[in-house]
Order: C-alpha cells, then sequence, then structure tokens
C-alpha cells in the first residue's frame, strides 16, 4: 500500500515538470510525460515527422501547460514531442499509455540522434486486434536506450482530442489496469443488479416505469463499454465504423430514455402536459437530427456537438422535471432531485472535461461513474419508495371497497367473502352457526320527522353499539338501508338467541339528540341456525329475513327464532 501511495506521489510530481524539461526514468516508476511536450497543430494539409520536426527546431510549437493535453472536438491533427531521459547506462523498458479510447489515428515514433528505434501506427480506426498491445487504452511497449531519446506522436480524430498520456513500468502499469479493472467491476455489477431487478419487476407487475429505468441503466452501461474500450476490446473488435459512431449514437438514445423515465416516474403528463409533449419533440428533432448526420459523410463531429449539447441540456431539463414534480406534490420528486443533483454534477464535470471546456484530470473523467451509481441507487430507492405507496394505496382501496362508507361496518361484498369460508368449515365438520337479521323499527319516521341526518347518525350510533356487544368471532355488515347481518360461527339456536336479546337490549340503550329531542331506537330480530335441511347460506339468511317479517308482523322490538 505504502509503495501505491509512493508512486502516485511521484506521479503527481513529475506532473509539476514544465515543457521542456527532461524527467529523469530511471527512478521515476510512473510519470506524467505530458507536462513536459510541446505540441503543434496541422493548419492544412498532413506533414511528415520530418516537417513536423523542423518546425520544432524553428521554434513553432508550443509548450504544454498540463500533464493532461485537451484540444476540445474537432480539432486539427496534432504533433506531440516530448523528451525522455534515461540516466542509467542499461536499456529501460516502459509501457505508454495514452488513456483516451476514441481516438481514430495514432502515429507514434521514437527516435534517438535522428535515428528512428521504433514507428506504430493505431487508433479505432483500425480493427482491436491490429494493436501492439491487448489493452482497451491506446499502449506500447517502448524499448528507451541509454542517454535522450524524442517522442513524436500524431493524433487525428473529430473526437474530443484528449490525450491523458502514461509512461511507466510494465508493473507499475499492471497494477493500475488491475485497480482500474476492479472499479469497473463494481460499478458494472452494480449497475446491471438493478438492471436486472427492474426487469424483474416490469415482467412481474407489469409497470412502465420499471422498464424504463431498465432501459436508462442498460443504455449507460453500453454508452460506458463504448467510450471506456471495454466495447471495443471485447464486443465488438472488428465494428471500427460502429466504434467511431457507438459514443454520439449512446449519448443521444442515454440522454433520451433518462428523460423518458423521468416523463413516466414523475407523471409529468398529468402535472405539466405542455412540458411533457416540448420534451417528447425534443426527443424526437435530436434523434432524427442524429439520423440525418449518419448519412452525411463527415457529420461526426456535428453528431459529437450534438450529442454533448444534448447531455448537458438533458441534465438542466432533469433538474428541471423534478422541480415541476416537486411543485406538483409528487412524493417521488424528492428522491429524484437529490438523484438527479448527483447525477447532474457527475455527468457536467465529466463531459465538460472531455470536451476540453474545463481542465482534464481523472477524477473528473470518472465523475460521470460515481454520479450515475449513486443516482441509479436512489431511483431505484424511489421506484421502491413509490411501488409501497401504490401497494398501501390499493390495499387501501380494497379495504374501502369492502366497508359500508356511513358506518364502517363490511358491506354485502365483504360480509360473503368472510363468511364463505367458515360456512365451508362448518359444513364439512358438521359444526353449529346461526345468523341474525337485526332490522331498525320505524325507520322511515325518523328520517320523515328528523331529516336523513338524523337517521345517519342513528345508523352510526347503531352500528357503534352492536360492534361493541358481539363476539370476537361474530361477523357483522350493513345489509342495507337500516337492516344489519350478523354471522355466529360455532353458535347453537339457544345461544343465538341469547346473542340476539342482548343486542336488541343494546340497541334500546341508544338515544340521538337532534333538533333538541332525544329519539329512542329499538329493533327487531329475526333469526336462523342451520339444520340438515338448510345447504347454502342464502337458505339460511331468506330463513332469517322470515322471522325477521314475523317480528315486525307481532309488534316489533322482539327476536323471533326459526323454529326446527
Amino acid at each position: 500500500m505504502m509503495a501505491r501511495w509512493a508512486l502516485l506521489l511521484l506521479c503527481i510530481l513529475s506532473g509539476f515538470a514544465k515543457a521542456g524539461d527532461l524527467i529523469d526514468l530511471q527512478h521515476q516508476p510512473l510519470v506524467l510525460p505530458g507536462s513536459t511536450a510541446f505540441y503543434y497543430a496541422e493548419t492544412g494539409q498532413p506533414i511528415s515527422l520530418d516537417t513536423a520536426r523542423e518546425a520544432f527546431r524553428q521554434g513553432q510549437f508550443t509548450p504544454s501547460s498540463s500533464p493532461f493535453l485537451s484540444f476540445g472536438i474537432g480539432a486539427s491533427p496534432h504533433w506531440i514531442r516530448i523528451a525522455l531521459l534515461n540516466s542509467s547506462a542499461d536499456e529501460l523498458l516502459r509501457v505508454l499509455s495514452i488513456e483516451t479510447t476514441w481516438l481514430d489515428h495514432i502515429e507514434l515514433y521514437l527516435l534517438q540522434d535522428d535515428q528512428l528505434l521504433t514507428q506504430t501506427l493505431m487508433g479505432d480506426s483500425f480493427p482491436f486486434s491490429q494493436r501492439p498491445l491487448n489493452h482497451r487504452y491506446f499502449a506500447q511497449t517502448l524499448t528507451l536506450p541509454s542517454g535522450t531519446t524524442e517522442l513524436w506522436m500524431r493524433v487525428a480524430t473529430p473526437d474530443p482530442m484528449l490525450l491523458p498520456l502514461y509512461l511507466g513500468s510494465y508493473q507499475v502499469q499492471q497494477q493500475r489496469y488491475e485497480q482500474d479493472a476492479y472499479s469497473y467491476g463494481v460499478l458494472y455489477g452494480v449497475m446491471l443488479a438493478l438492471l436486472l431487478y427492474n426487469l424483474m419487476l416490469y415482467t412481474g407487475i407489469r409497470h412502465r416505469q420499471y422498464l424504463y429505468y431498465a432501459i436508462y441503466v442498460g443504455l449507460f452501461v453500453w454508452l460506458n463499454l463504448a467510450y471506456t474500450g471495454h466495447g471495443f476490446r471485447w464486443l465488438w473488435p472488428e465494428a471500427v465504423t460502429w466504434q467511431q459512431w457507438a459514443n454520439p449514437v449512446l449519448m443521444i438514445l442515454y440522454g433520451s430514455s433518462g428523460l423518458v423515465f423521468a416523463l413516466s416516474f414523475l407523471n409529468i403528463r398529468n402535472s405539466a402536459p405542455r412540458l411533457y409533449q416540448a420534451i417528447q419533440w425534443l426527443c424526437i428533432a435530436v434523434i432524427l437530427l442524429l439520423a440525418v448526420l449518419l448519412l452525411i459523410p463527415q457529420g461526426r463531429v456535428a453528431a459529437l456537438y450534438l450529442a454533448f449539447s444534448f447531455i448537458l441540456l438533458g441534465t438542466l431539463l432533469m433538474l428541471l422535471l423534478g422541480g415541476v414534480a416537486w411543485r406538483a406534490g409528487n412524493p417521488a420528486s424528492r428522491y429524484f432531485l437529490c438523484a438527479s443533483v448527483i447525477a447532474a454534477l457527475g455527468g457536467m464535470i465529466t463531459a465538460l472535461s472531455v470536451w476540453g471546456l474545463i481542465p482534464f484530470s481523472p477524477a473528473g473523467y470518472r465523475a460521470v461513474d460515481l454520479g450515475t451509481m449513486i443516482e441509479a441507487v436512489l431511483l431505484a430507492l424511489a421506484l421502491a419508495e413509490q411501488f409501497r405507496r401504490t401497494q398501501r394505496q390499493r390495499l387501501r382501496a380494497e379495504a374501502m371497497a369492502r366497508l359500508d362508507p356511513l358506518t364502517g361496518l363490511n358491506n354485502r361484498r365483504a360480509f360473503a367473502e368472510r363468511v364463505e369460508p367458515l360456512w365451508q368449515s362448518c359444513v364439512r365438520y358438521d359444526r353449529p352457526m346461526s345468523l341474525a337479521i337485526i332490522d331498525l323499527d320505524e325507520f322511515k319516521k325518523i328520517n320523515d320527522s328528523f331529516g336523513h341526518k338524523a337517521g345517519d347518525l342513528a345508523l352510526e350510533m347503531t352500528a357503534e353499539a352492536l360492534l361493541q356487544s358481539i363476539r370476537g368471532g361474530d361477523i357483522l355488515a350493513r345489509w342495507g338501508g337500516e337492516e344489519f347481518i350478523l354471522f355466529m360461527p360455532e353458535t347453537t339456536r339457544d345461544e343465538a338467541v341469547r346473542v340476539a336479546e342482548r343486542l336488541r337490549a343494546c340497541i334500546g340503550t341508544v338515544q340521538v339528540r337532534e333538533q333538541d329531542a332525544l329519539i329512542s331506537l329499538s329493533a327487531s330480530i329475526g333469526v336462523a341456525a342451520r339444520d340438515e335441511q338448510i345447504e347454502r347460506l342464502e337458505q339460511l339468511i331468506c330463513v332469517a329475513d322470515q322471522c325477521l317479517y314475523q317480528a315486525k308482523m307481532q309488534g316489533r322490538n322482539r327476536v323471533v327464532l326459526a323454529h326446527a
């Protein structure tokens, strides 16, 4: 561990060297040679190495002011000259790593005393199999003789011309590559786990947000594979044209998928329909413009400008959508805004670094990875919270659909659902069960004399009194109008009559105060117990209803039991 920190310190210190300085490679296993470089931009036709060397001797080259050379999108071809010193008497073996993966054409020359020692041609305009080293970066092994050597490079690409140069021993470079691979392993593992998890959720519950989120995460992984070189190395090593177009195409698809997910997740169609349509048309227009640029021979520079601009605009639009949802009272906007701010910071830092608008750094280059990974986790939490909230609302709605809105008792549907399994069990094991229908006496007079408000209050107070009087296993429901029904499992005829008499007496104690008057209540109750002649619940209810009718005919405020 201490050795790694020491190497990092040496690398940082080498970055403070200025152009023209010689860094002694014998004592530094890893350096940033870009800090000592000179560069020159071609202004017309391509020039040869000899012409470039002559231009350097004439002082036409510009000294580097940064360890990381960056010339922006669509820059003309550049020549870079770096002086290297080996103060030992023996040869030094070093690996040069150019750590961007989208450069089209790189010519590499190593000279000593006007003698050409090494010449290499590489870039993503050639199949991956033609690279000198099997690595996602452009890497070349250099054998440096004792003394001073000159490293010359010509780089041509319409993509962002960014040149993070690392020159180090094989062992040190291998350690760096391994650490790099571990970090990407974590990134891809997290993102693919979230992708598969949300695809499974979509398969199970068919909510589009989960599909859109999975597409959004999947396109980020695909884009990351493209611009980091992992895709060219492992997935499409011979697809040169796709490799050159992958970055702008996937950037635009990734940005569009993020906006589509945000529109769906935040329900923007309902809260801001005009903004919803505007963003949809923006995504369609950008994709169509990209399709046109794909058909133009020199359209890649314009496509890159379009892609970077769209990513930056899309980042701002994600924040805008989060703010709109926040104002609309969408609880999911809290997670979304937090995730969007983090992703926006990471994405903008990386985009501006690669574009050359802010100084490049390895941390800035990887900012989008960290920001997007945190964003993905936060959005997954937001989706989970939205799912839980939807489930709670669904369960609440289902519960409300089974309750009488006035009394809070079971309605007919809930009564049937709850009684059916008890009925089947009692029938199967030949257990006793009884049922009572309760009807408030002269309820119509209460409504006619005191109004429906008094009638509703009477029903509410009756329901409350019944709930306090029934046994734990009994099932009570409002049957309709002023009628209530009570199912009593494991209850004989005599026990059912005693329960019914207790309920009748309880209702008799209820008094409703309305218009300075006290309204006393009474109830008639019909009771029926199951016997061998009753095979269905509907038959038992019919018998109890007939008993209720008899109670009314006999003068009300009484319990009538069906005879066996």
